[in-house]
């Protein structure tokens, strides 16, 4: 038969391979996990500075004492670091909720049928993954800086060679508390799981949007318009009989083929 026209259109898969929905789930849990965690280690950081925002601070000694004179020191207004304190943590609750959407709506594997269009999730799923990892983004870089210009300072009478590092705060003094080993360790937990939190926001939003570009929830489908074929190449094709008439019968609707019914003579 001769092949008149030839389209392609997009038809909705019945199933998908279960691992796009299940990294979905992964990278929302770690996400909501380390953004929590960050959240609790610097409000850990806070309470031992007496809820001074160490970010950017400046800090002085007292004469001849590694005793940190908070009046003198320059702290950043609490507000400053509500920023930092909340935008992990609010990060985290919003991938709880998506956590659920994707549980109810999106599809892996197969679909019971209960909800139209299950794939319609992943669009507006990938633009929060984007605003998301941006603000993930900005207070991770944010924090570093504002970290490495508070651990910026010189101990008093040490010697000018001595590396000045973040862990010589666990021998600094504030209002007579020894700050100890524990703010040096929150500090560089806090830096871990801030950063961790932004790569998984980050490898959410890849993973969305290489979904939408490579659609695996549709399948490309081929639709050819054939053209009936004459008399006498149906008289070739089918076998002559006595007994039967052959009524061919052509459907409406695009199809490849022409579909045959017998119907068989009675007297």
């Amino acid at each position: 038969m001769q092949e008149l026209s030839v389209s392609y259109r997009l038809e909705e898969k019945a199933t998908i391979p279960a691992t796009w929905k299940a990294l979905h789930l992964s990278f929302y849990f770690l996400a909501c996990v380390s953004g929590i965690l960050a959240s609790v280690f610097f409000h850990s950081i806070l309470s031992k500075l007496d809820d001074n925002c160490f970010l950017w601070a400046s800090l002085h000694f007292k004469r001849d004492s590694r005793e940190i004179d908070a009046l003198s020191s320059t702290w950043r207004p609490r507000e400053a670091c509500d920023f930092y304190l909340y935008s992990h943590l609010l990060c985290s609750i919003f991938a709880v909720v998506w956590m659920v959407f994707f549980v109810m709506c999106a599809r892996g594997g197969g679909t019971d049928g209960y909800i139209a269009q299950p794939w319609r999730i992943v669009t507006p799923a990938s633009v929060f993954n984007i605003l998301a990892f941006g603000i993930a983004l900005n207070a991770s870089v944010n924090f570093h800086v504002g970290v490495a210009k508070f651990c910026a300072f010189d101990l008093p009478a040490s010697k000018p060679a001595e590396k000045r590092m973040c862990h010589d705060l666990q021998s600094v003094l504030l209002d007579g508390k020894l700050l100890g080993i524990e703010l040096v360790h929150d500090i560089s937990n806090c830096l871990t799981t801030q950063w961790l939190n932004t790569v998984f926001w980050f490898l959410g939003c890849c993973w969305s949007i290489a979904r939408c570009l490579m659609a695996p929830d549709f399948a490309v489908v081929k639709v050819s318009v054939m053209a009936v074929p004459d008399e006498e190449e149906r008289l070739q094709r089918q076998p002559e009989s006595s007994d039967e008439d052959v009524i061919q019968i052509v459907e409406p609707s695009l199809s490849t083929s022409c579909d045959s019914i017998k119907v068989k003579k009675t007297t």
